[in-house]
């Protein structure tokens, strides 16, 4: 069975009750809805960081664990970020 809203939905709310995620963690929502394009990547690491800011504070153990978990987005969206840039320098080169 393909990977449905239901099981992103289920996977983020696995994620904020993480208390120690990491980038690893974020990553991995990520492979699972097969993102290719490093583009796509980036637009949905953005995204998912600002969801994360939108889920109120209570929701979190604390606020260390929020700003956690918004440090490992932010380091998933730096990486797909790096990727896109080493893709576009390699694309260059074979010109």
């Amino acid at each position: 069975m393909a990977y449905g809203p239901s099981d992103l939905m289920g996977d983020v709310v696995s994620l904020i009750e993480k208390r120690w995620a990491n980038v690893r963690d974020v990553e991995m929502l990520g492979h699972a809805l097969e993102l290719q394009n490093s583009q796509t990547q980036i637009h949905f690491y953005r995204e998912l960081k600002r969801l994360i800011r939108l889920i109120p504070v209570e929701v979190f153990s604390d606020e260390e664990q929020r700003q956690n978990l918004l440090n490992s987005c932010q380091l998933a969206l730096d990486t797909a970020i790096e990727r896109e840039e080493d893709e576009l320098w390699s694309g260059e080169g074979a010109s």
